[in-house]
């Protein structure tokens, strides 16, 4: 069983029209059947979904052989009216054995495997094995644990350390969410979030750690009274700009908890940006008018485009932890590094330094003049009940300059 999912479909529809997507996957079916051997079955199985039952083959080598075929077949251009079209597609393939009782079943597997290939890149093919079919059965069960975790109040958040280099204050902190599974134990944002950004889980779940930490900060502001007061970062996903309400709610929260302007900072991504430009854009002024600023996360990583920062003009770039790491290693990452900091400074914005791990890091970042910094170095991310030891103490671990 082959299981084809044309990649950039959707592009098509939206930039030519559906019918010209229409007549895309009609032209599709012809290629396809032209490959096809006798006894061979095509079918459409929905929207830009293809599968075709091979017969007479001997295993995976037979499939992959035709699958060969059939994207080689698919890679030639394809003339629509005025409009010259290129696409592939992504392939899963399951072998049929004495394992499956029903077709259903051979149809899911070839299904998991197609997104397996679609997750590695297009124009590929993924065999299915009983592993896929085990991570797809443990990613259903995370997205049933996920949806109960929030009502549970499984979800924590942590709170690592922002430093000024130059006097080596604490800054500010950014709120980093954990997830406390009741039979996994502590979950790391990396093995949950991009499951919580595919589902309608993501806004809420958002609004929960912008909650939080406002209060939070609010609590600690009032405990350690600083000059400037101290602020709070908080990641937010693209999906809270498309809330029309997001400003308002905003503004009642930062009113409710007694927060000074410029306090609470949302960071995005450069590719939030880029892919919601003029959601962000009306958002960015909405947001400025009650003090919100507006940081970019993992900056360097992404398009890194000149003209945005004209348009949006953020109030702080954080260098991504990837370049701060290899600056001993490589010229190339420390030049990234040190561009970023003049461009920053150059353009009125803050600059922060991710991953900061060791003391090479820090002497190099403080010689580029490097305005703020966060990593192991200083803190790992702290329960909320540490951080007001943390701050007690009086000291940034390894600057030698006290808060």
């Amino acid at each position: 069983m082959l299981f084809f999912d044309l990649d950039r479909f959707k592009h098509v529809n939206d930039s030519l029209g559906h019918a010209v997507g229409d007549e895309l996957l009609c032209q599709i079916a012809l290629r396809l059947t032209s490959c096809l051997r006798p006894g061979d079955t095509l079918a459409r199985l929905g929207g830009d979904e293809f599968g075709i039952v091979l017969n007479d083959i001997d295993g995976p080598t037979d499939a992959i052989y035709v699958v060969d075929r059939l994207q080689e077949a698919l890679s030639d251009k394809i003339e629509i009216e005025t409009h010259t079209v290129y696409t592939t597609a992504s392939i899963g393939i399951a072998i049929c054995s004495d394992l499956y009782n029903t077709s259903d079943e051979i149809v899911r597997d070839a299904d998991i495997a197609m997104y397996r290939a679609k997750n590695s890149g297009h124009a590929t093919y993924a065999v299915f094995d009983t592993s896929m079919h085990d991570q797809a059965m443990l990613q259903h069960r995370m997205e049933t644990d996920l949806r109960r975790a929030l009502e549970r109040a499984e979800f924590e958040v942590y709170y690592q350390p922002i430093i000024e280099m130059s006097s080596g204050r604490l800054q500010a902190f950014e709120a980093l969410l954990r997830w406390q599974h009741p039979s996994r134990g502590l979950i790391m944002p990396d093995d949950f979030i991009g499951l919580v950004e595919e589902t309608n889980l993501v806004v809420p779940i958002g609004w929960w750690v912008i909650e939080r930490a406002a209060n939070q900060l609010a609590t600690w502001q009032r405990l350690f009274p600083l000059n400037p007061p101290l602020a709070m970062s908080v990641n937010v996903s693209g999906k809270l700009f498309f809330t029309d309400d997001m400003a308002k709610r905003l503004a009642v929260l930062i009113e409710d908890c007694r927060i000074p302007r410029g306090s609470l900072r949302l960071e995005i991504t450069e590719r939030v940006v880029m892919d919601h430009e003029d959601l962000v854009l009306s958002a960015l002024a909405d947001l400025r008018d009650i003090g919100v600023e507006l940081h970019i996360d993992d900056f360097g990583t992404g398009y890194s485009s000149l003209s945005y920062l004209q348009r949006f003009k953020y109030d702080s770039l954080k260098i991504d932890r990837s370049f701060v790491s290899t600056m001993s290693q490589k010229v190339d990452s420390s030049a990234i590094v040190e561009a970023i900091i003049k461009l920053g400074s150059t353009l009125g914005m803050k600059v922060i330094a991710e991953g900061v791990e060791t003391q090479d890091q820090l002497n190099r970042l403080r010689a580029m003049n490097c305005p703020e910094a966060q990593g192991f170095l200083f803190s790992e991310p702290l329960h909320h009940d540490a951080v007001n030891a943390f701050i007690q103490a009086g000291t940034a671990a390894d600057t030698g300059k006290t808060l």
